[in-house]
């Protein structure tokens, strides 16, 4: 169920008082007028009944179309020098309407243009000085540095190689000194060893005259089992080559038995002869031992002599060493700071020319800037000397002609005519009662009997006296029109506009002020 408001309650009761006043008021009026005759007379009943009830207001008002846009160009003080439309045309937006003499703004873009181009030149020069500076001093820092790294690599090598000498000489001197100490424990040891290998030398040579006796022996007892062999195997052949060709055990056995003792003697003949060569060998080597030895003393004593000269030599030289290292250290960290020095005067002067280039880079890139503002400038007065429409529509005013001045002055007005609004001026005593958003009825003579509906979508707040001049022409007629009466400019929008409505036409504006439903009410001609 719908919900009545406090407002509907309070007009309606606020109607229904109304209504009854209104029904005593003619009944009293009635009852004080009429004549004796008339009091004869059958009196008449009206019927009150319940309706709909709605507060109007109806206006003349004139067909617009919703949007409307004046199209001027900036360009002043220059020619038309053609008009492409004409009253009624049908446009798109960006199509070209007219076109203005360009020859100024010609010239100014060329002028723009030469500037940029004499700018952008300035600046490269500007530039590349600046880059040549930076090149020059990242070169002359360059070779400076690598001259003073030469230096201070030169003098750090000096330097470790005088520590390297100190080094070296120390070690030296150590090393005669243990030499020295050395060659004294050499030749001593060397004396006990010639004395060691001279009773090794005695031994080996006995040995050999032991062995060479044993050999001979051996020697003998081999021959001597050679000739038992021989006797044994003639026996045995003789014996093998009688009778049935056997031969006895006992005579099997003696001969088994002298080869195996030629067998023997021969083992023991070898291994004296083994022996024998051991010792002449080892009686060998003790001589050349001991030949090696006596020649290792004496020349151990010869280099004692050469140690004690190299003493001295050893101690001058690591003097002088230790000199040598200190000033190499000295020039090490000369040529350190001086290079340290050279870095922070190169960084200086390679900041000094980077900032330069940041420089010359921010003043080209400001002043290339203006110029080229100027020539966007430029180029945007040239591009408006082409007249184009700001939207799509059709032209219905065409303000200026070829070949006359033009001052800045309107040059067409396009409408949007894809929709309509009714444009009207309201009388000042009723202007209270209209507010915007209020629901209207539009009627005209080419729609007939179709009633298009909208709504208020512009209400004045100050009387057309006082508003300024606006650039729609429809606005203009409504303005001349309604100034002597002082009213207010009021517009509706359509929701449903009629295709027979065009621009211009006349309209009847019918404004729903108020409204009741189901309210006590007398007919029109209830008297």
């Amino acid at each position: 169920m719908k919900k009545i408001s406090k407002k509907q309650i309070i007009f309606s009761a606020g109607s229904l008082v109304l209504i009854t006043s209104m029904v005593l008021g003619i009944t009293f009026y009635r009852s004080n007028k009429v004549t004796d005759a008339e009091e004869a007379a059958t009196d008449e009943t009206v019927i009150v009944s319940r309706q709909n009830l709605k507060k109007t207001l109806c206006l003349t008002g004139t067909i617009a179309a919703a949007d409307s846009c004046s199209v001027t160009s900036d360009i002043i003080d220059t020619t038309v020098k053609k008009v492409c439309v004409k009253v009624g045309d049908r446009v798109k937006k960006d199509d070209v309407i007219a076109e203005l003499d360009p020859l100024g703004m010609q010239q100014a873009l060329d002028l723009a243009n030469s500037n940029l181009n004499l700018t952008l030149q300035k600046n490269a020069l500007e530039l590349e000085a600046a880059k040549r500076t930076y090149d020059n001093a990242l070169s002359q820092a360059a070779e400076m540095e690598t001259r003073k790294q030469q230096e201070e690599s030169q003098a750090q090598t000096e330097a470790a190689e005088a520590k390297d000498k100190l080094k070296s000489t120390f070690e030296k001197r150590e090393a005669v000194y243990a030499e020295q100490k050395t060659d004294h424990s050499d030749v001593n040891a060397l004396k006990d060893q010639v004395d060691r290998l001279t009773d090794n030398s005695r031994r080996a040579e006995k040995n050999v005259s032991d062995s060479e006796e044993i050999y001979d022996e051996a020697v003998a007892l081999r021959d001597k089992r050679r000739t038992e062999l021989s006797s044994e195997t003639d026996s045995y052949q003789e014996a093998a080559a009688t009778g049935d060709g056997t031969v006895s055990p006992s005579l099997q056995n003696q001969y088994d038995e002298a080869k195996r003792a030629l067998e023997d003697a021969e083992q023991q003949v070898a291994n004296a002869k083994e022996e024998l060569d051991r010792a002449k060998d080892n009686r060998t080597n003790t001589s050349n031992r001991l030949e090696d030895t006596n020649k290792k003393l004496t020349d151990q004593q010869s280099d004692l002599d050469e140690t004690k000269s190299k003493k001295s030599e050893a101690d001058t030289l690591y003097e002088t060493a230790k000199t040598d290292l200190k000033t190499a250290e000295t020039n090490e960290q000369t040529a350190r700071y001086g290079l340290l020095d050279l870095q922070r005067e190169n960084a200086k002067t390679i900041a000094e020319s980077k900032d330069a280039i940041e420089s010359a880079l921010l003043a080209g890139t400001t002043s290339e800037l203006t110029a080229r503002q100027e020539v966007e400038k430029a180029q945007a007065m040239l591009d408006k000397c082409t007249i184009k429409a700001p939207a799509d529509g059709v032209v219905v005013s065409v303000d200026v002609k070829e070949g006359e001045a033009y001052k800045g002055t309107q040059i067409a007005m396009i409408s949007d005519d894809s929709g309509y609004k009714v444009q009207a001026v309201a009388d000042q005593y009723d202007i209270g009662d209209i507010t915007k958003g209020l629901k209207v009825r539009v009627e005209t003579q080419a729609a007939g009997d179709e009633v298009m509906k909208g709504y208020l979508s512009f209400v004045s707040p100050i009387p057309l006296s006082q508003t300024p001049s606006v650039e729609s022409a429809d606005s203009q007629a409504v303005q001349t029109a309604s100034q002597k009466n002082n009213g207010y400019a009021i517009e509706a929008a359509i929701h449903n506009p009629s295709d027979r409505i065009r621009i211009g036409m006349n309209a009847k504006l019918t404004i729903v002020i108020d409204s009741a439903k189901d309210v006590l009410a007398l007919p029109d001609n209830a008297t």
